[in-house]
């Protein structure tokens, strides 16, 4: 499984903005480049991201060849109440990763 880093305050007031950060260690292979020998290094990116705060989805996005290795998001969540996020990524070969976080809400 690849790893993965979340980036939350660790606590909260009710009604903030909080900034969500998270990153997955990922090659991104676009299918275009070539390997040492001159053969194509077959696509492998991670293709859907979603991010879910208290069981609803909070945050959703698509990546398409041109993202960079270890793909990197930042975005922003209300805090309504303590809970926890779940960060899922998936890849084009079916490959399903999921963290958890919690936000910590006074």
């Amino acid at each position: 499984m690849a790893r993965t880093f979340i980036r939350i305050p660790s606590a909260a007031k009710l009604g903030d903005i909080v900034e969500v950060k998270a990153m997955i260690e990922h090659p991104q292979h676009s299918g275009f480049r070539l390997d040492y020998v001159g053969k194509p290094i077959p696509r492998h990116i991670v293709t859907t991201f979603t991010c879910s705060y208290a069981g609803r989805e909070v945050f959703r996005a698509s990546f398409h060849p041109a993202i960079a290795t270890n793909p990197y998001v930042t975005f922003f969540v209300q805090a309504t109440a303590a809970a926890e996020l779940e960060l899922t990524w998936i890849d084009d070969r079916g490959a399903v990763v999921k963290e958890r976080a919690t936000l910590n809400v006074a």
